[in-house]
């Protein structure tokens, strides 16, 4: 072969490499625009949906910010009618309270019949060493106990100066029935008249000071009072579970 021929032939090769060569660039400019396009459609997509999630996420915070601001406004309103319904309840147990304010409750004496009554309430009085006549008593009469054993005996006075009196005489004697001339030795408890709710408190307060979780337990001026240590301050309760708050 010619040194012309050979020249044509590696023209030709040339030209031929650069004819594929800019078809292989023109196929892998393609193929990479192409791609480049996918990728940046698959990325809007995807940049589209974090976006639309977000939105999602912070209006699902916002529900929940408003939510928990409605439940804490729901509890603060919860809380001031729970207050409010314990003040209205205090309000009926004082009112309870102040319809006997001038009555005494007395408790362990035996009753033949009505007619005692008047008796026993005299010989009582004398055993205080606080006397009483018709003229200090507005009524009295028994009422049945719970357990249905015996009556107690609810005296209201005239005045409430009188009542108090008693009270107070009452507790610094450890009455019994033989301080009203009777045989057997039974003791009497001389108390204020407590409306029923207050005596079921009393009750329970009284039966945690024998289990030793209160210290002391009295009634005064028509409500009831605990202390749980010998120095604690004295606490009114007016319900059950004030005792028990209390107590522990």
């Amino acid at each position: 072969m010619s040194t012309k021929e050979l020249s044509k032939f590696a023209d030709d090769i040339r030209r031929d490499m650069k004819t594929c060569f800019k078809e292989m660039q023109d196929t892998l400019g393609r193929d990479y625009r192409k791609e480049m396009r996918e990728m940046k459609a698959s990325m809007d997509h995807m940049s589209g949906c974090f976006d639309d999630m977000m939105a999602k996420f912070k209006a699902a915070l916002d529900e929940q910010q408003k939510f928990r601001s409605e439940n804490e406004e729901l509890c603060k309103e919860n809380s001031r009618m729970k207050d409010s319904l314990r003040a209205m309840e205090i309000k009926v147990i004082d009112c309870e309270q102040y319809m006997r304010n001038k009555n005494i409750e007395i408790k362990g004496v035996p009753l033949a019949s009505q007619a005692d009554l008047a008796n026993v309430i005299a010989q009582v009085a004398s055993a205080i060493g606080e006397p009483t006549d018709d003229a200090d008593i507005d009524i009295c009469h028994p009422v049945p106990t719970p357990n249905k054993v015996g009556k107690n005996i609810i005296v209201q006075f005239r005045h409430r100066q009188k009542r108090d009196v008693v009270l107070e005489k009452a507790k610094k004697k450890r009455l019994t029935t033989l301080d009203i001339g009777l045989s057997t030795r039974m003791p009497i408890f001389v108390n204020e008249h407590l409306c029923p709710s207050l005596k079921r408190v009393l009750g329970l307060a009284i039966a945690k000071k024998r289990e030793s979780r209160l210290h002391h337990a009295w009634t005064r001026n028509g409500r009831v009072y605990v202390r749980k240590n010998e120095s604690d301050p004295a606490l009114p309760v007016y319900f059950v579970n004030d005792v028990i708050n209390v107590s522990g």
